[in-house]
């Protein structure tokens, strides 16, 4: 029961942390526009779906 209580909780911090990175990479905030993150940014955007569905699948 302990596991799965785990698994719940790491897909929460999962989905919330790719969103803010999402979002993070791609507009132009204090810091991200230093670093070279378009490619990043891209990467994130193709396998959106992917990581929300496996975040998605750890909270159900």
């Amino acid at each position: 029961m302990n596991f799965m209580k785990n698994l719940f909780y790491i897909g929460i911090v999962g989905i919330v942390l790719f969103e803010i990175a999402n979002v993070y990479f791609i507009m132009p905030m204090p810091g991200s526009q230093r670093i070279h993150s378009i490619d990043l940014a891209f990467y994130l955007y193709q396998l959106r779906w992917v990581f929300r569905g496996i975040f998605s699948g750890m909270i159900l």
